[in-house]
């Protein structure tokens, strides 16, 4: 009876080190899927206007004619603490070195509303000066 008792502690103890080894995978590939999965979009676009307003920076841009249709238009946003503007060398710039004729890479996350011209984004993650001197 001793024996019978050891085997199924032991029988019990492997099933529940299986689902607990079960159960960490599976959240370890979600995490992975959820860290792999970016709607960044990127484009190219020229720096139309940039204005102050009410403690914002705002800036206007239209796409290049070289961009897919949907982001040849014009864009709206506002610059955010969060968003990284580098030249095209990867330096870190400030706002105040952005000027209204620069071509820049726009990388956002964010769905665009073609009805609405300017189009807005919010979701601003990444600017990058291409012609920057």
């Amino acid at each position: 009876m001793n024996n019978r008792y050891k085997v199924i502690i032991i029988i019990i103890g492997v099933l529940l080190i299986f689902l607990v080894g079960v159960f960490v995978r599976k959240s370890q590939k979600v995490k992975l899927d959820l860290d792999t999965l970016t709607d960044d979009k990127t484009f190219y676009a020229t720096v139309e206007s940039i204005r102050e307003s009410n403690d914002r920076t705002m800036v206007f841009v239209k796409g290049l004619e070289t961009n897919e249709m949907d982001y040849r238009g014009m864009f709206n946003f506002s610059i955010e603490d969060d968003i990284i503007i580098t030249t095209c060398r990867g330096e870190k710039i400030d706002i105040s070195d952005m000027k209204v004729g620069d071509t820049v890479i726009i990388t956002f996350n964010d769905k665009i509303i073609n009805d609405i011209i300017p189009t807005p984004l919010e979701k601003i993650t990444k600017i990058e000066i291409v012609d920057d001197e």
